[in-house]
């Protein structure tokens, strides 16, 4: 982490450079939400807050274009710093997505409702997240993932054969 960041904040960002000369700034994301440089969004560099006037895609990286910063000279003061957001701060998701974290002490039930054991970690991998459930490793994809209640504390799961050991099959 580069630059003063408040210890209620979060990264989204890291600023690599700029572009043009009017003010643009070259952004390295740091977030699985892209909705995050929405024009019209906040983002706080140092603890000050931007307003989003632009945001453009290149490739994977961001040029975002912040009220207040206007000029190459201005722009080139913010190179190394991180872009932060409130650890609070809300995201608009769809109603079939949520947080990997909060799947963690869920209720794990097969496509046939028996419960199969509570969910001890998700973690990334280059391909998609995985859930762990005891000893079991299941890709956290559409295929395997038949529901998430996160009111209820749990998730549905279609099991195929060899993804769960033996030793543990479901009854």
């Amino acid at each position: 982490m580069r630059g003063r960041i408040p210890e209620d904040h979060l990264v989204v960002g890291h600023i690599v450079g700029t572009h043009g000369l009017k003010g643009t700034l070259k952004v390295r994301p740091l977030t699985d939400f892209p909705q995050r440089f929405a024009p019209g969004a906040s983002l706080f560099i140092e603890g000050k807050e931007f307003e989003i006037a632009h945001e453009a895609w290149h490739k994977a990286q961001l040029r975002l274009t912040l009220v207040g910063i206007a000029t190459i000279d201005q722009a080139e003061t913010f190179v190394g710093k991180s872009l932060t957001v409130p650890e609070d701060s809300p995201l608009e998701m769809d109603e079939d997505e949520y947080f990997t974290d909060e799947l963690v002490g869920c209720q794990a039930y097969d496509q046939f409702g028996t419960l199969i054991g509570e969910i001890e970690d998700v973690f990334p991998t280059p391909a998609h997240d995985v859930i762990v459930i005891d000893d079991a490793m299941i890709p956290a994809v559409h295929e395997f993932v038949i529901s998430v209640d996160l009111e209820k504390n749990e998730v549905r799961l279609s099991l195929i054969p060899g993804m769960w050991p033996k030793d543990k099959e479901p009854k």
